[in-house]
């Protein structure tokens, strides 16, 4: 057994044993001979912390559309806007000449809301997309996508205190747009063979937040009958309407599939934030505060030079236990809770979000570069990519505890490099919940063994 494979093999058992006991005094009694007799040491790491703000993030088919209007005396402003392409339902239609539509329905199944007031009704938009979203752009949340110019329909919901999570919007889109799209159905003997015929020619929609929006509501189940849009159409002769379904992501693949995307405008002028004016840049805290928000890429910066020092200063360490600790996440009022998990992804020299690399072929993988969980592949180290660290919020504890004991290992190894990370929402893509903490409160805490 070589240095490294032991340092690993103490770090395993070790870790273990601290995970079983409350006393870390206990670990010891028992081990194998060649370790017994090492000293559990304990040390706090004060860990620098800064804040970036990414160019942009991936918000399209990731099973949620976003849409609203968030105010936020700190934060700032957010103004959430989903584009979609409708897929058309399987199987033929036959439509009779004599056919006239009775009512064009769209519903919206929700399953997320972040904000402060849901006393009044939440409203939304809707307006039909002036061009086709194509399979060959790359759609991101700072994408802009013109639009028609008038509103086919309005809806709103009342999010109940009990139903954050689920909820639906069902409206009536106008008449005219109606009897336009009914008029395609039945003159474009094509349009409903696939998702390609039938978005060349209704292109899709625009959902904005309304006049009455002060929350940003996610839509989901976009592959099911809970979200889309419906249209009703009958004969003179007919006793009830005939149903069609028009469904939103019915298939996931971009090549085969729909494309939909949220546009997220975010504006911090006149907030503590506004120092915050160029991407990829480090900035300090804000009166020692620092500040995260999924969904526009604020994300705090964690600098480890202390935990390298550290490492630096011990020639041969094991580390039998590493928790990186926020403690003290500040609370929200209403249903505006942190980040329900986060997860620490590695940092390049640039400040952007590091992709990682396939080991087989040299090119870049479709996964981000993240700590991984305890005992799977020296923690970060690859070719293990898929089976992140993801640490949920303590409510009890207003705190987030993330174990990584073999990635600071890794560190110390040279499996990883002199790479920082940032703390990012689990769910950066399709939600907006924000976090923030004193710049003391977040620390690495670390019991470690030396040997000779």
């Amino acid at each position: 057994m070589n240095l490294l494979d032991k340092k690993f093999g103490l770090a395993l058992l070790l870790g273990l044993f601290l995970w079983a006991c409350e006393d870390p005094n206990e670990i010891g009694l028992n081990l194998d001979p060649d370790i017994q007799n090492l000293e559990i040491l304990f040390t706090e790491i004060p860990l620098e912390t800064n804040m970036v703000l990414l160019d942009s993030n991936n918000t399209a088919n990731n099973g949620r559309m976003l849409v609203g209007k968030q105010v936020d005396p700190v934060f700032g402003s957010l103004t959430a806007t989903a584009y979609t392409e409708l897929f058309p339902s399987s199987g033929t239609l036959t439509i009779p000449d004599d056919a006239t539509v009775d009512s064009l329905v769209l519903s919206l199944r929700g399953n997320y809301s972040y904000g402060k007031n849901f006393t009044d009704p939440q409203s939304i938009e809707i307006y039909q997309l002036a061009d086709t979203l194509s399979i060959f752009e790359r759609y991101i949340s700072t994408t802009p996508f013109p639009r028609e110019n008038t509103s086919i329909g309005q809806g709103q919901v009342v999010i109940e205190p009990d139903s954050a999570s689920s909820f639906t919007i069902t409206t009536h889109l106008t008449n005219d747009y109606a009897e336009w799209l009914f008029g395609k159905m039945k003159t474009i003997d094509t349009l409903l063979r696939n998702v390609d015929n039938l978005n060349n020619v209704i292109k899709g929609f625009a959902i904005e937040p309304g006049p009455n929006s002060s929350a940003v509501l996610g839509f989901n189940n976009l592959n099911t009958d809970s979200t889309r849009l419906t249209i009703y159409f009958s004969s003179p002769d007919d006793t009830e309407s005939t149903a069609y379904a028009f469904y939103f992501n019915r298939n996931t693949t971009l090549l085969n599939g729909n494309r939909y995307y949220s546009r997220l405008d975010y504006n911090r002028t006149g907030t503590p934030l506004e120092v915050i004016d160029n991407v990829h840049t480090e900035f300090a805290p804000v009166n020692d505060l620092v500040y995260g928000k999924a969904g526009v890429g604020l994300l705090p910066k964690v600098n480890l030079n202390a935990v390298r020092e550290f490492l630096n200063a011990h020639e041969n360490i094991v580390i039998n236990r590493a928790d990186l600790v926020i403690e003290e996440v500040q609370s929200f009022e209403n249903n505006e809770s942190p980040a329900q998990s986060i997860s620490f992804n590695l940092v390049d020299e640039d400040n952007k979000l590091q992709f990682a690399v396939n080991p087989f072929t040299g090119s870049s993988a479709l996964v981000l570069r993240t700590i991984q969980r305890d005992g799977t592949g020296l923690g970060a180290a690859l070719p293990v990519l898929d089976q992140p660290l993801t640490v949920p919020f303590n409510d009890n504890g207003d705190a987030f505890v993330g174990t990584m004991s073999l990635s600071i290992q890794a560190f110390k190894e040279g499996l990883l490099s002199d790479e920082d990370l940032f703390i990012n929402a689990v769910n950066r893509s399709n939600t907006v919940n924000q976090f923030v903490f004193n710049t003391s409160k977040i620390k690495l805490k670390v019991f470690y063994s030396t040997f000779d």
